[in-house]
Parts: structure tokens; C-alpha cells; sequence
């Protein structure tokens, strides 16, 4: 939940930046907000944009060196279950292919 709402916090920071940019643009820019060609800004680039980059800030953030230890850590956690789907999926071609 916090990594949720960290997420959710830095989107509004940066949709907040973006709006200060707007603002401020609509000042310098001849066209302002609704100029057209390049003085239009558009809102759902900016948008996309925060998402890439908090997306981005959060993968750097994975320790890479440390997931497939984390994997294999998991798989042996789970070998009961995966050796009843292993199983299963015998069985059931079993049945199929009789």
C-alpha cells in the first residue's frame, strides 16, 4: 500500500509541475494554453511522460542483483505445489490423449 501511494503522490507532484508549466506558458507562449503548433502544450504527453519517469525511477530501484536469488528462493518455497501441478498436467494428458 505505501508503494502505492508513493506512486500515486509523485504522479500529483508531477501533473503538478506540469500545470506550473502551463501557467507559466501562457504567459511567454503566443498562443498561451490553447496556442496551436508549438506553443500548444498536450496534456496527455505530459501525462504519459510523468507516468514513464515514475515508472522509470521505480525499476532502477530493483536491486537486479539480487532477483534471481529471490526466484529461485520462491520456486523451492513452492516446489509441494508445483510438483501437484506437474502432476495434474500428466494426468490430465493421460485422459486427453486416451
Amino acid at each position: 500500500m505505501r508503494s502505492v501511494l508513493e506512486f500515486v503522490s509523485t504522479l500529483a507532484v508531477g501533473l503538478f509541475a506540469a500545470a506550473v508549466i502551463a501557467a507559466g506558458s501562457q504567459q511567454m507562449l503566443p498562443g498561451g494554453i490553447t496556442g496551436s503548433g508549438w506553443a500548444r502544450l498536450d496534456y496527455g504527453s505530459i501525462g504519459l511522460g510523468v507516468v514513464a519517469g515514475v515508472l522509470a525511477s521505480t525499476i532502477i530501484r530493483v536491486g537486479w542483483s539480487d532477483l534471481p536469488r529471490r526466484a529461485v528462493g520462491y520456486i523451492l518455497s513452492k516446489r509441494g505445489t508445483f510438483r501437484l501441478m506437474g502432476w495434474g498436467a500428466v494426468f490430465a494428458a493421460v485422459l486427453l490423449l486416451y
